[in-house]
């Protein structure tokens, strides 16, 4: 049987292969062109404002040399300290905000101009189908930019466990087969451009 096409790529994908862990495959727009626009989300500067301080907390707390202690309360949250001559100092770590983390690719068909949503973390993939995301979160519309100069042909390999029945003793989520198809662990997407080179443009682990 082999790794599936993730469900809601049913419909683009031509398959080419199906090898151990991975399925290899095409996307083909509806109208029958293989030709895209690609395009990924990116912060604005407002935004990239708002999550620096949650990021510049975990860099002090991950990346810096000077000495912290790590404790637990009684309700089992973890607190980071920093360690200082004769005393310590919290390290507190703001709340992420809701649209940091979120990366989405779509590809608009070159011919009929139809827009195709090729991942989107907060759906797809293994984290995106098990967690909950907030509705602030799922309410957010990202900011899109080019990704490829011109217009160049997609394929993509996805990375999943070989069989549904080995998906479910894995991991025992009650899934159905097409949850299962669209709770890959892995995304690998290429770009051919019209001289024929072809380039890996996207590389995600979803677990």
């Amino acid at each position: 049987m082999g790794v599936p096409i993730p469900h809601y790529l049913k419909d683009i994908a031509v398959l080419e292969k199906q090898k151990d862990t991975w399925v290899h495959f095409s996307v083909k727009c509806s109208c029958g062109s293989d030709r895209f626009l690609v395009y990924e989300n990116y912060l604005n500067k407002e935004e990239k404002a708002l999550e620096k301080p949650y990021y510049d907390k975990l860099a002090e707390i991950y990346c810096s040399n000077s000495p912290r202690i790590t404790t637990k309360d009684e309700n089992g949250k973890i607190h980071y300290w920093k360690a200082l001559e004769d005393s310590k100092e919290e390290i507190i770590i703001p709340e992420k905000p809701y649209f940091s983390g979120i990366t989405v690719i779509k590809a608009k068909c070159a011919d009929c101009g139809k827009e195709h949503l090729i991942f989107d973390s907060r759906i797809h993939g293994y984290d995106g189908i098990t967690s909950e995301e907030t509705k602030e979160a799922m309410d957010y519309e990202p900011h899109f930019r080019s990704k490829c100069k011109g217009f160049v042909s997609l394929s993509l390999k996805i990375e999943n466990s070989e069989s549904f029945e080995e998906f479910s003793e894995d991991f025992d989520l009650g899934f159905n087969e097409e949850q299962y198809s669209n709770a890959f662990s892995w995304i690998i997407i290429y770009k051919t451009d019209e001289k024929g080179k072809k380039t890996k443009i996207f590389d995600y682990e979803t677990t």
